[in-house]
């Protein structure tokens, strides 16, 4: 009698786990579609949580995406979150090198080389490709793609392509993907024979750097590619450079990138038409020219900085206004030309 009993609970039992397994996930995924209000709102609470872990996450639908920008960023954002916790977690039990292995398929040495020419927003999809649906996936791609062609960062959108045409070849968003990317191609196209953008050979001190110039008042802009405000400040050069005669003001643009990233350099002065001349160094080399412009190699070097060589080739202004500054740099500038 016992045994019957048991048989016959367990007969229910499975049942009403198969039962509660169908009904549960229509319970769960069963709700309205959130809209832009919603996710504008979700948005908000990023202001306070940096991290979060990755089983609280709420992923939007592939037409919440299409319909709500703040549903893009909102994913995004958890992606970003999700990343940290995961980062912070294994890093305080001394795991973090075999967990991005695992997560991301690939040697640690490799994922060092790509996010220092990427950025951690390339890892951040590196790791959302383990954690979203493959649909929500190619939407994220296809998302991260488009802003880094709408901000004209060529190789970080190059690089999404690159993936988007692998993972996803048969997405119907790929030849739109393709011609948001041509159109940064054609820019840098455009710009090969502007005889304005002029690459000068390698150098190896402040004088050497300075030598053409004699006579004339330089501003040296010092920034690299991968400095969010030295691109932005790049914006506000157009209008700076309206306001002076280049045969009395050269612009020298200094730029810190490694020797593999000389192409992403140039392009970036080719996409942008940064008229001007151009000079890359190192990471290394470039500490000369800091200690040169300092004279010491304790303090921080920041980037973007911005200095005034007057005529005579001496440093006059050694924390120069920004081109964003406008009418204080611009008094600068003239300043340093009237100079005696």
């Amino acid at each position: 009698m016992i045994g019957i009993i048991l048989v016959i609970n367990t007969l229910f039992m499975r049942s009403f786990l198969f039962f509660i397994g169908f009904l549960l996930p229509s319970v769960l995924f069963a709700q309205a579609d959130h809209d832009e209000t919603f996710y504008r709102q979700a948005l908000k609470k990023f202001d306070t949580v940096k991290s979060m872990a990755p089983d609280s996450i709420i992923i939007p639908r592939v037409k919440e995406m299409d319909n709500s920008p703040a549903a893009n960023e909102y994913l995004h954002r958890e992606m970003v979150a999700a990343f940290l916790y995961e980062g912070a977690h294994n890093r305080d039990a001394g795991d973090l090198k075999p967990w991005m292995e695992k997560s991301f398929g690939m040697p640690f040495d490799s994922i060092q080389d790509l996010g220092r020419q990427f950025g951690d927003d390339y890892l951040v999809w590196l790791y959302a490709r383990h954690l979203l649906p493959s649909d929500i996936q190619e939407r994220y791609l296809l998302c991260r793609l488009n802003w880094y062609a709408k901000e004209a960062w060529l190789a970080h959108a190059r690089r999404f392509l690159s993936d988007m045409e692998r993972y996803f070849p048969q997405s119907s968003h790929l030849n739109d993907a393709r011609a948001a990317v041509q159109v940064l191609e054609s820019k840098v196209a455009a710009q090969k024979d502007n005889k304005h953008i002029h690459f000068r050979p390698a150098v190896h001190s402040l004088a050497e750097l300075l030598a053409p110039y004699k006579g004339k008042v330089v501003y040296l802009d010092i920034w690299g590619t991968w400095c969010v405000p030295c691109l932005h400040e790049m914006t506000y050069a157009p209008a700076l450079k309206q306001k002076f005669d280049t045969a009395k003001v050269v612009f020298l643009y200094l730029d810190e990138d490694q020797d593999e990233d000389d192409v992403k350099w140039r392009e970036y002065a080719q996409l942008y038409a940064v008229t001007g001349e151009h000079v890359r160094m190192n990471q290394q080399d470039i500490e000369g020219i800091w200690e040169a412009l300092l004279h010491t190699h304790n303090v921080a070097r920041r980037y973007p900085s911005y200095f005034i060589i007057g005529r005579d080739g001496q440093l006059v202004q050694p924390d120069a206004k920004r081109p964003s500054e406008g009418e204080a740099l611009y008094n600068q500038l003239r300043a340093a030309i009237d100079a005696p």
